[in-house]
């Protein structure tokens, strides 16, 4: 089939040919019908052009467009989320780390020697201090544990990797949000204060 026939043929007999989408369809004939015109003139050139150009600027302005309000819609979402959340009880699983100095890094602390895994229900607005305190009362409720007494240990909250998180800021809400967990796990870190030795 050449292009005269293409461009005079119906559009039912292009689809039996096998072009079932009514976009293709009409590119062939419009493709057709400019060979058969011949060689489009340096104007109609240029006006194709720029009408491409500008279609290609609305259509990437309007991507950009949809692109802010979804971002919109996801930080409005995730503030309500934490607003709604506030002042809830979660159920979160906590640990116990250990400084290890042969090893330079904080290891967990197995159940026999009072570590293993707890869970603890505290509400989701919960600071650093806050979870400490909490989970301290779990694994240490006499103030001490198997490596010495807590008054000689540094103590800090760790994330799921073992990683110290800071005080500033942080609730388990936002903790919750920023990481997407649907199970928490913390861990108290403890690490013993390395006094200088005195010399005799």
């Amino acid at each position: 089939m050449d292009a005269v026939a293409v461009n005079a043929a119906k559009e039912i007999d292009l689809q039996q040919l096998g072009l079932q989408k009514m976009g293709d369809i009409l590119a062939l004939k419009a493709f057709s019908a400019s060979f058969i015109k011949g060689n489009l003139s340096r104007k109609e050139k240029e006006d194709r052009d720029d009408k491409k150009k500008r279609l290609l600027s609305l259509c990437q302005t309007a991507s950009l467009r949809v692109r802010s309000a979804r971002k919109h819609s996801r930080t409005t979402l995730e503030t309500s989320l934490f607003q709604e959340q506030k002042g809830k009880m979660r159920v979160i699983q906590v640990g116990w780390m250990h400084f290890n100095v042969s090893k330079q890094k904080y290891t967990l602390v197995r159940m026999g020697r009072g570590g293993g895994a707890r869970n603890l229900t505290i509400p989701v607005d919960s600071g650093v201090n806050d979870m400490i305190a909490a989970i301290k009362a779990i694994f240490f409720p006499d103030g001490r544990n198997v490596f010495g007494e807590l008054s000689d240990m540094q103590i800090h909250l760790g994330s799921f990797t073992g990683d110290l998180i800071s005080c500033e800021d942080f609730t388990l809400a936002q903790y919750i949000n920023e990481h997407k967990l649907s199970k928490v796990r913390l861990y108290i870190m403890t690490r013993l204060f390395e006094w200088p030795e005195s010399s005799s």
